[in-house]
Order: structure tokens, then sequence, then C-alpha cells
């Protein structure tokens, strides 16, 4: 956690926001690889979801399906998708041909473990670090009291 935080200090610098930097054309690119990489493997597991529950829909099915899913995923309706997505997972995959008890069960599967499963990897980190950072500013607490004439305080 800590490491992250000052990698993303370094790379924008202090007062300079990340996103402000220029990318090179390269790193976009492969960027770009990486991401439609990651999509074909979260259709894979949706796939093996898919098999491991005994649903058989064809490979086109499943990726139209699954980009359907992630254009409802990209609009924040509620938190995870909290059910919009699995729905509209469900509703593709059956109208490529897929029976609704097998569907039903290899998109919950798919979900508990792409979305839902990765919450404890976030916990953690979070548990192993505590909730103060040495990053996080210190809040000065002062004292006061009522010695004497006047009201005194005292900053440590």
């Amino acid at each position: 956690m800590r490491g992250s935080y000052k990698l993303a200090r370094r790379l924008g610098g202090a007062d300079e926001p990340i996103v402000s930097r220029k990318v090179p054309a390269r790193v976009f690119a492969a960027l770009m690889a990486l991401g439609y990489v990651n999509w074909l493997f979260d259709a894979l597991a949706l796939l093996a979801s898919l098999l491991a529950v005994g649903a058989s829909v064809p490979w086109s099915g499943v990726l139209v399906a699954y980009t359907l899913g992630q254009l409802v995923a990209a609009i924040p309706l509620l938190p995870g998708g909290g059910g919009a997505v699995e729905a509209s997972l469900a509703l593709g995959l059956v109208a490529y041909g897929g029976t609704s008890g097998g569907i039903v069960a290899g998109v919950i599967l798919f979900r508990l473990i792409s979305a839902w499963g990765l919450v404890p990897l976030g916990w953690a980190p979070w548990a192993l670090t505590g909730r103060n950072s040495p990053e996080q500013p210190q809040v000065a607490q002062t004292t006061v009291t009522t010695k004497g004439a006047g009201w005194r305080t005292n900053s440590t």
C-alpha cells in the first residue's frame, strides 16, 4: 500500500496529476493490448464458469454477452453492477441458445469469482497496513485546562 502510494507520487510529481502526463505511443499500444488480453481472459473465465455448470453456449455468444455485460457495467447505476451485469450476461447468453438454469448458475459463479472474489484481496493489504499509514498527516491534539484565572491551551 505504501509502495503504490510512493510510486504514484513519484510518477505524477507532488503537485502534478498523473493524468496530465503524455504517454508515448509505444506504451499506449502496450496498455491497449494488455487491456484487450484482460478482456479475453475474463471472457474465458465466463466460458469456463459456464462449462463448469454444464451450460453450452457458442464461443461467439459468450463474447457478445460478455461485451454487453461490460457495457452495462460501464453505467454505474448500482455498486459493482448490482444485478444489472448478471441480468445482461444471462439474457445475452440465453439469446444465443443457452438454457436458463445452467446460464444463471454459470453467470453467478463467474460474478462471484471475478467481482466479489477479489474483495478479500483488497482487504488483506488494508488489514496488514492498518488505518493510520505514515503518509497521512497527523492531527495535533489540544488539551484545555482551567487552572488559574484564565484558559490555557497546550498543543502537542
